[in-house]
């Protein structure tokens, strides 16, 4: 299982990704964004899914998503 890390453009983006995430039936949390990572919305997604990550997010509500090794965060997306 994959665990990622999302960061939007304001809250009602992470919001709605967080219930999208919960009718596909993937667990997630509302978290503060780890402080080395700059967003314009303080509040981030972190999950967990096998599913292909273009099925979850509309891009213009996701600013990055990060793939979380450990303490490590590599990025795999970046919105517009």
């Amino acid at each position: 299982m994959n665990h990622y890390l999302a960061t939007f453009y304001n809250h009602y983006g992470a919001i709605h990704f967080y219930q999208s995430l919960q009718k596909k039936g993937i667990q997630g949390e509302l978290a503060p964004v780890p402080r080395r990572i700059s967003a314009s919305c303080g509040t981030c997604v972190r999950f967990q899914t096998n599913v292909p990550l273009p099925a979850l997010y509309r891009g213009e509500l996701v600013r990055e998503i990060y793939q979380v090794n450990g303490s490590q965060l590599d990025l795999v997306f970046q919105g517009h």
